[in-house]
């Protein structure tokens, strides 16, 4: 491999954002383990399809983060916490970015024509469609969602949560029930919870670009306030709805399993408690007081991981309770 195809792959590790691509294998196993019944067996071919619906997800998150780099490359000019990304992006082009694009929605639909003549459900089509406009309308003109508070808000939660584990789950079970009706409305909240301290990262830029994302139209000291509650509501919810359910209310052992998604969502709000703390302190001075709170908005994606990483365990565990109890 030369230089030339190292710096390119490098760049495209970075224009893509891959370290937000487990998020589509916990939404993967999350959807699965709710959607499978007692006493199911598992083999080569139920791993191939957990296979072909992360690549189906991927396929989708891949383009949304393309068009987002795309569509931010002068705001991240301007955001000191983004210079490698814009510097990867510089020195791709974004003509070549917007050809790779023009091909991966080829590869999208193909993808997802190859996994829809297998199942042939609407559900799962109008789905899929919806995803794939949300994820260019969410950063992309003339619709530009990330820029209109709520529908930035509204956006997000479909693409990040609801979309995507309910993609997973119906295409394993086609009746929805009350129990992961309410963990879907948990783990939405608790999604876009991990999301408002990105935001406070880019708040200054966003708003000096008169992007009006949720924090922006909310002010930095509501935002952190909205971010502590919904992790606090989500977590709760995701928790009773795992503990209220036969499988984990007739085994204890499974039931103390839950307390990893409490000790992972304990640590993320300790760190959101500190950051809201420390926006407190630093309301009615200059912007450069402001760093201290941006360096720490930063550590979002390792919080991403610690809670994600919380609820992937768990959902492997109530796997495991599915085929072995």
């Amino acid at each position: 491999m030369n230089a030339m195809t190292k710096s390119f792959l490098h760049n495209l590790k970075v224009v893509t954002r891959v370290e937000f691509v487990p998020a589509n294998s916990a939404s993967v196993i999350i959807g699965f383990a709710w959607a499978i019944g007692q006493h199911v067996s598992m083999g080569i071919n139920s791993l191939g399809f957990l296979l072909f619906l992360f690549v189906v997800l991927s396929s989708i998150g891949t383009l949304g983060a393309h068009w987002n780099s795309y569509s931010d490359y002068e705001l991240d000019q301007d955001d000191p916490l983004k210079k490698e990304l814009h510097r990867s992006l510089f020195e791709m082009g974004k003509e070549k970015l917007l050809k790779l694009i023009g091909v991966e929605v080829l590869l999208a639909c193909l993808i997802f024509l190859a996994f829809w003549l297998n199942h042939k459900n609407w559900v799962l089509l109008v789905i899929w469609l919806t995803a794939a406009f949300l994820s260019f309308a969410y950063s992309m003109p003339p619709f530009r969602f990330k820029a209109k508070g709520v529908l930035a808000f509204g956006s997000l939660c479909m693409v990040l949560s609801i979309l995507p584990v309910s993609f997973v789950y119906l295409s394993t079970n086609p009746s929805l029930t009350i129990g992961f009706l309410i963990f879907l409305l948990g783990h939405t909240l608790v999604i876009y919870s991990l999301i408002i301290p990105t935001e406070i990262r880019d708040y200054f830029v966003d708003q000096s670009h008169q992007v009006k994302t949720m924090t922006v139209w909310l002010g930095l000291k509501k935002a952190s306030g909205l971010a502590i509650s919904l992790l606090l509501i989500g977590t709760l919810l995701v928790v009773g709805s795992y503990s209220t359910s036969p499988l984990f209310t007739g085994s204890p052992i499974l039931l103390i399993s839950l307390f990893i998604i409490v000790v992972a969502n304990s640590f993320v709000f300790s760190q959101f408690l500190r950051l809201r703390y420390l926006i407190f302190h630093s309301i009615g001075k200059n912007q450069t007081s402001y760093k201290k709170v941006l360096e720490l908005a930063a550590n979002n994606p390792k919080w991403i991981t610690i809670s994600s990483m919380g609820s992937l365990t768990v959902a492997l565990i109530m796997i495991i309770g599915k085929l072995v109890i």
